[in-house]
């Protein structure tokens, strides 16, 4: 299969670039950009015959009636268009988790990690209340407002996600944010970021899903082999094949 990476169009993007008549480029973060109004912009890659901005864009205007400070989810201002590419305006926030716990060199304390908890429950409650399942939990997307006066505000993908199953369900988001939690509370990755040796890592700590899971995989027979004569119908396959 070809790399869909191969196909994504970039934006031409730099510092000082203006993205539109009162938007400018002051400093890139990744995800977005940080910009005088001291906002951040999200620009989605477009991709050919993908039209996930128009999703998202869906997705942005149902979430629009929660209040950002009771839901703990971000607030999304608009959006508009950059040489073709989707751009949303957000609030701009302090710092994500994952860099916050990098700069302090240690893991979160107790009561910060029930904070992160509580918060983060309250976001995929509302979620759930729209049927909106996140599927991308992680510290990297875990904001913190203000690292000096609140000091947190909200590879972790579950074994149904790397199996390919469907119609996925808020289960994926409870679990990404279980792992999300080890590593912010021990300032180190639980998992590895190769799909074969995460899925061997999950294996090892809580056991082969069931046959009946692995039947409704469409990328199963890409892990695992079928097998005769054994109570297990599925074998994890080994690094060599």
């Amino acid at each position: 299969m070809d790399d869909p990476s191969a196909f994504l169009e970039e934006p031409d993007l730099s510092i000082g670039t203006f993205l539109s008549e009162s938007l400018q480029v002051m400093d890139l973060l990744g995800e977005g950009a940080k910009t005088c109004e001291m906002e951040a912009v999200k620009i989605i890659k477009k991709f050919p015959g993908l039209p996930v901005e128009k999703n998202e864009l869906v997705i942005l205007k149902e979430l629009r009636s929660l209040d950002p400070d009771t839901s703990n989810i971000i607030k999304w201002k608009d959006s508009f268009t950059y040489q073709d590419h989707m751009c949303m305006r957000y609030e701009l926030l302090d710092q994500d988790l994952h860099n916050y716990v990098k700069a302090r060199g240690e893991g979160l304390l107790i009561p910060e990690l029930k904070s992160v908890i509580r918060q983060v429950a309250t976001a995929l409650q509302h979620l759930r209340s729209f049927k909106i399942v996140h599927a991308d939990i992680r510290p990297e997307n875990i904001m913190i407002v203000d690292r000096r006066q609140q000091p947190i505000r909200v590879r972790y993908r579950a074994p149904e996600v790397l199996l390919g199953i469907h119609p996925l369900t808020e289960a994926i988001d409870i679990w990404s944010t279980g792992a999300t939690l080890v590593e912010v509370a021990t300032a180190s990755t639980i998992f590895v970021n190769e799909e074969y040796d995460e899925l061997s890592q999950i294996i090892q700590c809580h056991g082969q899903p069931s046959d009946e899971i692995l039947d409704r995989g469409k990328d199963t027979a890409s892990y695992f082999c079928e097998q005769v004569n054994s109570d297990h119908r599925w074998r994890f396959k080994t690094p060599s094949e």
